[in-house]
């Protein structure tokens, strides 16, 4: 018998592996992208760069890029964003436009996860409503909750810190969108503060308050307080109130599921957080279906190419606890065709050519390796 006989069929994987990542990298370098939406990206940039930009243009353009980001489709977004801007800058744009545009076009880039180019365009916006719209308080603080934000997600903890602070004391007491950036400065506090586990109880407590501020402006059917919702399930998940958390993840899917549609790649933290606390609560079954459908929206969303560094890194984390959930199911062949694909997925993300430098990130996306290498060692 030859040594590649004797060999377990299991270890097989990782000479099927090597095939697909290299047939991978060469289709990366080697193939043309057709792109079936050109007719529609060549008519909002159309849109975006109509002479004598009026206050009727501007609302179209803002209607467009918050429709293009509803639906998860920011690179078309930005698109349109960024065309727009240029033009108001040529124009010498007054200034409540101008930091609108640069706000709009900041928080795409969050989206995106270009987070330089994000406190670039925030800081401006910023810097224009500090010098020439000193009256809207409401205005400033929104754009300085995106900033906090944008430095929570490059790193910069403390200034993100400081970003929040400074909100909540400009909105103590305030009401309507003072109150609503209050909660988003809450929010952005339990996002900081939650890196440290001995602060886990008081990010679950700000994000808790954050909710409540929400609902009580915003109603509870609101998608922005489903998002908020899911945020809170994550907390109650990784202090220990699994129930609370399902209980959490299935409010907030039962509004972003209709709201966004079945396949968005939105959904999938929602649905990822329900299956770990079915597992938790020994529901595996159903479990499994969540697990299922939340790598599915974090693939679509590879396919179509908006994913950014904060999804990506979460893809291979679900399928390697999808796979660990169906071992348990008594399912090893389901359970190692899961984990072979959720692997050689992320190999070929890391493996894409570099985007633009305005896009690129330093290094592969942040995994957890070990709980990959954890799954793999039971399927072999």
């Amino acid at each position: 018998m030859t040594s590649s006989q004797r060999m377990p069929a299991r270890r097989g994987f990782f000479w099927r592996l090597g095939p697909t990542v290299l047939f991978a990298g060469m289709l990366s370098s080697l193939a043309c992208h057709p792109d079936p939406d050109a007719t529609r990206r060549s008519s909002d940039a159309h849109l975006a760069s109509a002479p004598h930009t009026s206050s009727r243009d501007i609302s179209e353009v803002a209607r467009r890029v918050d429709s293009l980001s509803q639906q998860g489709l920011y690179i078309d977004a930005i698109a349109v964003a960024q065309t727009h801007l240029v033009r108001l800058r040529a124009e010498h744009a007054p200034p409540g436009p101008m930091s609108d545009a640069l706000e709009r076009t900041g928080r795409l880039k969050l989206a995106e996860g270009a987070f330089p180019d994000a406190i670039v365009l925030l800081e401006e916006a910023a810097q224009i409503r500090r010098s020439s719209l000193p009256g809207d308080t409401a205005g400033l603080a929104g754009v300085l909750v995106s900033l906090g934000r944008a430095e929570k997600n490059a790193g910069h903890y403390d200034e993100a810190t400081a970003r929040y602070e400074e909100v909540l004391r400009m909105t103590q007491g305030g009401g309507g969108p003072l109150a609503l950036c209050r909660a988003e400065a809450l929010a952005g506090t339990a996002n900081v503060i939650r890196r440290k586990p001995e602060q886990l109880g008081e990010a679950t407590r700000l994000m808790a308050m954050s909710l409540a501020i929400r609902e009580r402006w915003l109603g509870r059917e609101d998608l922005s307080v489903a998002d908020a919702r899911t945020d809170l399930a994550l907390l109650y998940y990784l202090v220990g109130r699994v129930e609370s958390a399902r209980r959490e993840a299935e409010e907030a899917l039962r509004v972003r599921r209709p709201r966004l549609g079945p396949g968005n790649p939105d959904l999938g933290l929602s649905e990822s957080i329900l299956a770990w606390s079915l597992v938790k609560l020994g529901r595996r079954s159903e479990a499994d279906r969540h697990f299922a459908i939340a790598v599915a929206n974090y693939e679509r969303a590879r396919l179509h190419s908006e994913m950014g560094p904060s999804r990506l890194r979460y893809r291979p984390m679900v399928a390697a606890a999808r796979a660990a959930n169906l071992l348990d199911l008594g399912k090893p062949d389901e359970a190692w065709q899961v984990l072979e694909r959720g692997l050689s997925v992320f190999m070929m993300e890391w493996l894409r050519p570099p985007s633009p430098p305005a896009a690129r990130h330093a290094g592969p996306p942040a995994v957890d390796v070990a709980s990959l290498s954890e799954v793999q060692r039971s399927l072999s």
